[in-house]
């Protein structure tokens, strides 16, 4: 049976110039057969899986005959009809990524109150979270394939509180105190029961919302 070489080509066409981002490989054909690139390979459909590179992720294939699949031709290369882009397959590549950045806690659940973020940006690259108030926000790396939802873990910032009382003498004033929390969280401190004394509140509860605050 014979068989005619079939070149692959590995193109890169992100900026609307096509470059060459790999050497050319080229293997033996059965001449009449059909094949074609996707993203799996599937032998029953002679569609095979393009090569693995880093940095970048297959977009589509198109082939010497304008298609998604190449049938093999018996091309005559002699001087006369040398062709040197019969039986070839231009497979192309981004290095760019469109995933989702979900927010999550320590534990890897979900934070209440932090939507997700939709992003596009070059594979492997270090990219800073949406930011969020209350929380520390985080870096994490461009996933390699469309569609990864990447989950990015935030941290409540810390923060601290100082209940002062008014109001009585010196001499019976309590010691202030300092609670301390995340900031966004609920802190409450009770009142100190003072013989003689009523207090406006029976306790002090409110939101912590900067670090620290009186």
């Amino acid at each position: 049976m014979n068989t005619m070489p079939v070149k692959f080509s590995y193109i890169e066409n992100d900026d609307g110039k096509q470059t060459s981002i790999h050497d050319q490989d080229t293997t033996n054909v059965n001449v009449g057969d059909t094949i074609s690139i996707g993203k799996t390979t599937d032998l029953s459909t002679n569609t095979f899986a393009p090569r693995v590179i880093d940095g970048y992720q297959f977009v589509k294939a198109v082939t010497s005959q304008g298609g998604k699949s190449l049938s093999v031709n018996n091309v005559v290369l002699n001087s006369l009809t040398q062709n040197n882009e019969a039986n070839t397959i231009n497979i192309f590549y981004t290095n760019q990524v469109n995933y989702t950045i979900q927010p999550v806690d320590a534990q890897g659940n979900n934070i209440t109150g932090l939507a997700p973020q939709t992003i596009k940006s070059t594979i492997g690259s270090q990219v800073t979270a949406q930011a969020h108030d209350g929380y520390t926000t985080p870096n994490i790396m461009a996933p390699t394939t469309d569609g990864t939802i990447v989950k990015a873990v935030y941290t409540a910032n810390k923060g601290s509180v100082q209940v002062s009382y008014a109001g009585l003498p010196a001499n019976i004033t309590p010691t202030a105190v300092t609670a301390n929390g995340t900031v966004g969280g609920t802190y409450q401190v009770t009142t100190p029961v003072i013989a003689g004394y009523t207090a406006d509140l029976a306790a002090v509860e409110a939101l912590m919302f900067k670090a620290q605050h009186r």
